[in-house]
């Protein structure tokens, strides 16, 4: 999997927040997730599931 680069310069603090965000975000997909047609939900938890794990990674990597 290619590592993704961030060109914008994010602290630790705003990068936890967004991961905050991103987790109420998948809150809210799981509740709206019906029986048919939903398939898309899925895949939009599963990439912003991939951004919280790259926001982990930065954060990881700026308090080395």
């Amino acid at each position: 999997m290619k590592k993704e680069k961030n060109i914008f310069m994010t602290t630790s603090i705003s990068s936890e927040t967004s991961i905050k965000v991103l987790k109420e975000t998948i809150k809210w997909f799981r509740k709206e997730i019906e029986p048919h047609d939903c398939g898309w939900m899925y895949t939009t938890i599963d990439g912003l599931k991939h951004r919280i794990r790259i926001l982990r990674s930065e954060i990881r990597d700026q308090r080395r």
